[in-house]
């Protein structure tokens, strides 16, 4: 589309190309340069996001191969949430659950999570580092996370 448009002659004329990757895992705690062993990892990840990550994939392999030379970096909604401590990620199920088949809490919306945060310091004029806040994502789902300085945060009552 960008080519038929012409706002794109030659893929070698993108700098880069980020994809939102919804399900990293534990995996995945920030951005990465996509290669082989990304996409393999994300693919292992598809039972945590059988609507989403098999959709992500799809994308990573048809920008791939139109710009083979093109750097392409995965971001994950999950990553932003990798702060979060140990008590808070557990469910109140047996610990073999999550040993063996990786259930706990991941958090969603990350990335929306994070900009909402960014900007609301910035709105504010003070540091992220400062705040504690309480951040909502409203739209094609819904989730709240608690950040205290930029790192997601559960109360301990939670």
């Amino acid at each position: 589309m960008l080519r038929e448009s012409g706002m794109l002659v030659d893929t070698g004329e993108l700098a880069g190309i980020g994809h939102r990757v919804v399900h990293g895992g534990e995996a995945f705690q920030q951005p990465v340069r996509i290669d082989a062993s990304v996409m393999a990892a994300i693919e292992a990840l598809t039972p945590l996001a059988p609507l989403h990550n098999p959709a992500n994939l799809m994308g990573i392999r048809v920008a791939m191969e139109q710009a083979a030379q093109t750097p392409q970096v995965a971001v994950f909604d999950t990553a932003f949430h990798q702060s979060m401590p140990e008590h808070a990620y557990l469910y109140a199920l047996p610990y073999r659950y999550y040993q063996e088949q990786k259930v706990r809490r991941y958090g969603f919306h990350g990335t929306s999570h994070g900009y909402v945060a960014r900007q609301a310091a910035k709105h504010l004029g003070r540091p992220l580092q400062e705040l504690s806040m309480i951040t909502l994502h409203l739209g094609n789902g819904a989730s709240a996370a608690a950040v205290k300085g930029g790192n997601v945060s559960i109360p301990p009552w939670a």
